[in-house]
């Protein structure tokens, strides 16, 4: 081949690949833009809350408030989302197993129409607040008669709506502070206790305000990702050595008990990887920008968290959510939850637990799960296979039937 023969063949090379990734593109944009359009108009009205559920505010004891909504009677689910997400993602559970259960499902603090209090996102006042005997105040009535938030009683609002929301929150984890967060913070007793992380301990002082205001008892407790870690922190940490009567059953999903960023051998690597991430997420804030940019690529960046052909619905739903948390919130949880570390302390839970991953989940990997159910003794592992992070959208006839057999097993006579 001359020159001039080589040269056409790189040329028309060059064009079929533009034309390939043109071609691409275009599939790719077509896909998702009937995926948006079909949400808009309205076919999956299975993704919103029911008309009919509660909506309560609990406050809590550094000044902030829980905003939950619940449906049905029976023995209570208490559902905790994952981190960006709100109440909202449980939208199928409110509607299915309300039928067996009286299902509360939370907007953690920062999330939906949870505001948080003088803490921020973490403890900075642990020395001062750990005290089991803080009373607390439930705003609104009993339960299935709580009091409306939003603009229409009884309906689903939207979720990240900066009108609820502080105009500050408080910054637990400044430049120059090496742990990201309190490690240790005292009991009631003045011993002092190994914390996963600053968010999920005061996340779990949150929940806990909820089951005291709520009353709950015999509750199975549920909690996707970061809620599962919110979930373990409350076990390990305010209600053991024995898990009170108010929570009997646990069940993680899409979780991990170890941190999710670990180089060994290289913790100023790993301390650099996750300071990384906050910058980009404090950059974003500041250019007013969300967590995950606009068009095909906010769609393509959610998607990764789902497993096999999800249906583009779910997607669209967990993209809304995701970009309704401001970045400055979301990097002031990043760095606590990347470091999460309660792995050493799961062999302390007793009361029976049952651990969902999806085999495809490549955020929270099978790994993880797998290593939760070896600490505690008795635990139930479930692979949900081609499913990825979002059980509860991806499976939730395998989820419903997995809470419900954990139900009958674990029911108090």
């Amino acid at each position: 081949m001359n020159k001039k023969q080589h040269t056409v063949a790189k040329a028309l090379a060059m064009a079929s690949s533009v034309a390939a990734l043109t071609t691409g593109w275009a599939m790719q944009h077509t896909k998702v833009s009937n995926a948006r359009t079909a949400v808009e108009a309205g076919s999956h009205n299975e993704l919103t809350l029911p008309d009919d559920v509660a909506h309560h505010n609990v406050d809590t004891d550094d000044g902030g408030k829980i905003h939950l909504v619940e449906k049905g009677n029976g023995r209570p689910l208490v559902l905790l989302h994952g981190v960006t997400l709100s109440a909202e993602i449980w939208a199928l559970q409110l509607r299915e197993l309300s039928r067996d259960f009286r299902v509360i499902a939370l907007d953690q603090r920062g999330h939906g129409l949870s505001v948080p209090g003088r803490d921020g996102f973490g403890m900075a006042n642990a020395f001062n607040t750990f005290n089991l005997s803080n009373s607390r105040a439930y705003r609104g009535k009993a339960a299935n008669t709580g009091t409306a938030v939003g603009a229409k009683a009884g309906r689903g609002t939207t979720t990240g709506s900066s009108a609820t929301q502080p105009t500050k929150v408080v910054n637990l984890f400044p430049s120059d502070d090496n742990r990201n967060g309190l490690d240790h913070v005292p009991d009631q007793d003045g011993n002092e206790i190994r914390i996963g992380s600053a968010v999920t301990f005061r996340m779990a002082k949150d929940l806990q305000d909820v089951l005291e205001a709520l009353d709950l008892q015999d509750a199975i407790l549920v909690g996707h990702s970061m809620g599962g870690m919110v979930a373990m922190e409350y076990a390990v940490n305010l209600a053991m050595p024995r898990l009170d009567d108010r929570v009997t059953a646990l069940a993680f999903t899409s979780t991990s008990a170890d941190p999710l960023v670990r180089i060994p051998g290289l913790d100023d690597l790993t301390t650099a990887v996750v300071s990384v991430a906050e910058s980009a997420l404090r950059l974003s804030s500041k250019r007013g920008r969300h967590i995950i940019p606009k068009g095909d690529l906010s769609y393509w960046s959610t998607r990764l968290a789902f497993g096999r052909s999800p249906d583009p619905a779910h997607v669209c739903l967990a993209e809304r959510l995701v970009r309704s948390v401001p970045p400055a919130w979301a990097a002031e949880l990043v760095s606590s939850l990347i470091k999460f570390d309660m792995a050493g302390q799961l062999d302390t839970i007793s009361i029976p637990t049952y651990i969902l991953v999806g085999s495809a989940d490549v955020l929270t990997p099978p790994y993880y799960a797998r290593r939760i159910a070896s600490r505690i003794t008795g635990a139930e592992l479930h692979v949900l296979p081609g499913c990825g992070h979002m059980s509860m959208l991806e499976r939730p006839v395998e989820l419903a039937g997995i809470l419900r057999a954990a139900a009958g097993k674990t029911q108090r006579i």
